[in-house]
């Protein structure tokens, strides 16, 4: 994973200094300052957080992360699927109805 998010980062830093350029940047040497320092930030940041990241578990924290994150979302479809009244979404393109209506 950590390929992809490197990639994601380094090109994301093209798409955001192309809205940053009208108004906020007024030269070419600001220009190459900004650019130049987010790659630095980039190079020098993946070692050192990464280290980090080991050293405090980074596989606790993304199964940690996966849960807060998408707990949300299991609980909105299971109240979907129990609400009275309802037909359930697998039911209505089946033509079956629900268990619970």
């Amino acid at each position: 994973m950590g390929f992809f998010t490197d990639a994601y980062d380094l090109f994301i830093i093209g798409v955001v200094m192309v809205q940053l350029k009208p108004r906020e940047i007024s030269g070419k040497i600001e220009e190459a300052v900004v650019q130049s320092t987010a790659l630095i930030a980039a190079v020098l940041g993946a070692p050192l957080f990464g280290r980090v990241a080991e050293m405090l578990g980074r596989n606790a924290e993304l199964l940690r992360r996966l849960a807060n994150e998408n707990a949300p979302f299991a609980m909105a479809a299971t109240a979907s699927e129990v609400t009275p009244g309802r037909r359930s979404a697998a039911n209505r393109c089946s033509g079956r109805e629900s268990v619970l209506s």
